[in-house]
């Protein structure tokens, strides 16, 4: 039969030096936060897509509407 292999946890491993400890999760807690920050600006700019594609998109329903005849042309 063969070898069973032990499951890790989560990729860590327990560090019994206090001071080592420390540094270890005052390291992840700065990768931690720089990931927060760049999910903070990409859902900014996500946001500010969407607003500049929706204003888009009612440019675009306003002037098929007055193609269509459904509204009056304002300028053409």
């Amino acid at each position: 039969m063969g070898k069973i292999l032990q499951f890790p946890n989560k990729g860590t491993k327990v560090i019994k030096n206090p001071f080592a400890r420390t540094r270890a999760l005052e390291k992840r807690f700065g990768e931690l936060e720089n990931r927060c920050a760049a999910m903070k600006e990409d859902l900014e700019y996500l946001a500010q897509c969407m607003t500049d594609d929706t204003d888009e998109m009612g440019g675009i329903l306003k002037e098929l509407a007055e193609i269509g005849g459904y509204l009056e042309p304002e300028t053409w």
